[in-house]
Order: C-alpha cells, then structure tokens, then sequence
C-alpha cells in the first residue's frame, strides 16, 4: 500500500495474528456456514431453536450442531466442543441433550456471549 511493504510471512493454513487482511479472510472463510447457525459474529457462531416441545427443540438443536460439524470437516476446522454451550429457556419439560462427533455438548444456566451476560 502507497509502496510500502511488510515483511513476508508464510502460513500453511488460517493467517497470521495481528494481520490487517486476517479479520476480512476469516469473515470470507465463515460466509457458507450453515444457514441455520444464525446469529454469527466473527468466530462466535449460535444455533437458535424454538418449538412447541423440548423434543422438537432438540430435534432442531442437533440438526445444527450436525450441519456445522459437517461444514467444519469439509472445511478443515475444528469446533471446539469444551467452549460449546447449550442453553434452554422458557419451561423445559426435559433435559435436552445434544451432541457433536460423540461429545455431549455442556448444559448451562448462564453465560457470557459477546459481553452480555444470559441468564436462564
């Protein structure tokens, strides 16, 4: 830029920290996530459900989580499954239990999601 250059630094996969290109390439690499991982924002990626039933909502939940776990693999990345959170709100009737690639997904009653705290 303007004739200036930075000294090179090679990378086999992701890119560099601190890099001004890195923030707009991984935005680039996450476009094609699943379409029902929404909200994503950065590397922070959700899946939301809403149904009559637990039953329906974990039906929906673990849709997600195999959609993203395939989308992962395709795309060489690993989701780290021990900062995977599952939260339920509202009248739960039973336990939901989700899991990706043979690992149940932790249950919590609170969490901090980009600075906001959720309560359940």
């Amino acid at each position: 830029m303007n004739n200036m250059f930075g000294q090179w630094i090679g990378s086999d996969i992701g890119t560099s920290a601190g890099t001004q290109l890195g923030p707009l390439l991984f935005v680039t690499y996450l476009h094609d996530v699943p379409r029902c991982i929404s909200p994503k924002f950065a590397d922070n990626l959700v899946a939301l459900a809403a149904g009559a039933n637990s039953e329906e909502v974990e039906k929906k939940l673990q849709f997600a989580s195999d959609q993203l776990s395939r989308w992962a693999k395709r795309e060489k990345m690993q989701i780290n499954v021990k900062k995977t959170k599952m939260m339920m709100f509202g009248d739960t009737g039973k336990d939901v239990v989700i899991n990706i690639e043979g690992t149940v997904i932790e249950h919590v009653t609170s969490f901090k999601y980009l600075g906001v705290v959720m309560h359940t």
